[in-house]
């Protein structure tokens, strides 16, 4: 495929109930092959994966982890045997025990704060402060621009979906295209869902969003049905490329 804007890859992804009950959970991007997003919660199934998609380990050069549960991180362990000349972004309120133990692999850590780049045209939000199950929670999303256009890509989106597009909006004005990934949107009602859509479609007039893994299969039928234009099934396997002259993403 010939690149003409940023190459992203959804080595696995995880949506079902029993998924979850198998541990079979979570998502892993890959990005431009050397930017990698979330390791997935099984080593195995992310081995597996990989070498079912040829990727480059050696090419992976950034390791960004949303946060630290663990359907985010089972697969870093296994990735850090593989491949130590990479660096691990990770949110610096998150687990020490997860920090501590990322160094004792012999690789960088980086502790995100605020808005950082990555590399060229991708960056981090920063962390941003959200809670789950009544504790504080905090997670990063991943940023990819391509001319004035901007794809945010999340991985549970516990600070709350719009929370995430509202931070991102506060480090750029470009127009956010794409939002893909986990929204975590569950147990919402479907007058919360009705806001969502809302500002998805209206303030931020998002061109395409392709929700999976913690959404829910009520958010996304719900989605699906008030966003025809702009959703997009996505899952395992998948590959898209994000180009500025593009409307909305293009399968690759």
């Amino acid at each position: 495929m010939t690149k003409t804007g940023s190459q992203i890859r959804i080595i696995v992804e995880a949506s079902t109930k029993f998924d979850r009950f198998r541990k079979q959970w979570g998502l892993s991007i890959l990005v431009d092959g050397d930017v990698l997003f979330d390791t997935f919660s099984d080593p195995k199934t992310l081995s597996s994966r990989m070498r079912r998609s040829r990727v480059d380990m050696s090419a992976i050069r950034h390791v960004v982890i949303s946060h630290d549960h663990w359907d985010h991180t089972g697969g870093l362990w296994w990735l850090l045997e593989q491949n130590k000349n990479c660096t691990v972004y990770v949110c610096a309120n998150s687990g020490e025990n997860l920090r501590e133990k990322i160094r004792s692999c012999g690789v960088k850590v980086v502790e995100v704060t605020g808005p950082m780049k990555i590399k060229d045209n991708i960056s981090s939000t920063g962390e941003i402060a959200g809670s789950y199950a009544g504790k504080p929670m905090y997670e990063q999303a991943l940023v990819i621009n391509e001319g004035e256009k901007l794809a945010v890509i999340t991985g549970c989106s516990h600070p709350g979906i719009l929370e995430i597009l509202r931070t991102v909006r506060g480090i750029s004005d470009d127009h956010i295209a794409m939002v893909m990934g986990g929204f975590h949107l569950v147990d919402k009602t479907e007058e919360e869902l009705g806001n969502i859509v809302r500002a998805l479609d209206g303030i931020y007039k998002v061109n395409t969003i392709a929700p999976f893994h913690c959404t829910g299969k009520q958010a996304v039928e719900y989605f699906k049905e008030c966003m025809p234009d702009q959703y997009i099934k996505a899952g395992t396997g998948d590959s898209f490329l994000f180009d500025e002259d593009k409307k909305i993403w293009m399968p690759g």
